[in-house]
Formats: structure tokens, sequence, C-alpha cells
């Protein structure tokens, strides 16, 4: 009978575990279509280290406590000044314009999370320690495709610029689109039209400026 009431008791604490753990995303590597399992940075709060662990998880393809692991280790790699602290910043701008004839024009985003020193003594960036993977979507837009090419990331001391050259198909609704200048080809669909463009080059640039004082603060 103990022997019962231990394994009910480790079932019910597996259960709790599972229950406390951050909820997956399941999608499709588009180049291996094998299932991928990730944390959902989307799922947690702007500007917070948790966030910052999540855009980590996705990046490498690992659990969110694995994740919080390697963040804490990696933090810890580089010696810093009593002034100085780590904070976290959520980074999503606009990149890009679509643009069709008649003036039509559809934003591109690319968003990503960074870590980085700020010296509160003086009231600047002291150094941007690591930019995270980059993700690009279409605002307003929930069904999209990117068609190939894949993200630079050129890191400085203070700043960074993510790029990415690439074509980008999706549906729409609402709205009637004809195919000239960035779009190549328009189909019509049950819900509206799907919009094929043509290449083009997208560009998020990170200053010293968007690293100020407000990000997240978690330690010395």
């Amino acid at each position: 009978m103990k022997k019962f009431f231990r394994m009910v008791s480790a079932f019910l604490a597996c259960v709790l575990l599972v229950c406390l753990v951050p909820v997956y995303a399941v999608g499709t590597d588009s180049h291996t279509g094998k299932a991928v399992v990730s944390v959902d940075p989307r799922d947690y709060p702007e500007n917070s280290r948790e966030r910052f662990v999540a855009n980590m998880a996705l990046q490498h393809q690992i659990s969110y406590q694995e994740a919080d692991l390697l963040e804490k280790a990696s933090a810890l790699v580089v010696p810093r000044a009593s002034d100085e602290v780590l904070k976290y910043k959520t980074i999503d701008q606009r990149t890009g314009t679509i643009q069709g004839i008649l003036g039509y024009e559809q934003d591109v985003n690319i968003a990503t999370e960074v870590r980085y020193v700020y010296n509160r003594a003086l009231g600047k960036v002291s150094t941007l320690e690591h930019v995270g993977a980059p993700i690009m979507y279409i605002p307003g837009v929930t069904s999209w495709e990117i068609l190939g090419g894949d993200f630079n990331i050129e890191q400085y001391s203070k700043s960074a610029r993510i790029s990415r050259t690439t074509a980008l198909t999706y549906e729409i609704e609402g709205l009637t689109i004809t195919a000239g200048i960035d779009i190549l080809s328009v189909s019509g669909t049950t819900q509206g039209c799907q919009v094929t463009t043509r290449a083009k080059t997208f560009v998020l640039n990170i200053t010293e400026g968007m690293l100020d004082s407000l990000g997240e603060t978690v330690r010395q």
C-alpha cells in the first residue's frame, strides 16, 4: 500500500511540474519538414528577462528551463563594474514597406530581444552584449510565409544591424490588390487574396538610443 501511495505522489508531482512549465508552440521547419517545439516569446512581457530567455529557447530549439540556465551562465562570463547592471529590451520596428499600385502599402516588421549593460552612474549604455533571434512578421496579417533568405546580424559595441533579403507571400481580406511595383502576383482565395512579393531587403537598425534606462534591470 505504501508503494502505491508513493507512486501516486510521484505521478501528482509530475503533473504539477508540467502545469508549471510555460506553454510551448509547435511549428514546422520549412527546410526539413520536421515538427519543432519551441517557446513563444510573445507569451512573456516585453522588455523582460523572461521574454529574452524565451527568445533564446526559440533560437537554440531548447526548453525554457535549459535556456534559463544558459542565459544565467552567459551573463556571468563578463565581469562588471559595481555601477553596471544588466538590462533587457524588446526591439520591434517597421523595417520596410511592400508597395503596390494605387497607393497600396503594407509594413513588414522585425522584432528581437537584446541584453545590454547599463552604467547607472554615467547614465548611459556600456555595451550591447547579445542580440537574440530575429522574428520577421507582417502586422495585421494572420497568415504569411517567408520565401527564402537568411538573417544577417552585424553586432557592434553599442549597436547592431539585422537584415534579410526575401520574398513574402500572405493572405489579406477586404482589399482589391493588383500586381505591380513590389507585388509580383495576386491570386484569389476564399477569404480574399493571396499576395506574393518580389524579393526585397528589410533592415532593422538597433541604435544606442534604443537601449536606455527603461529596459528591465535583473541583476548587477
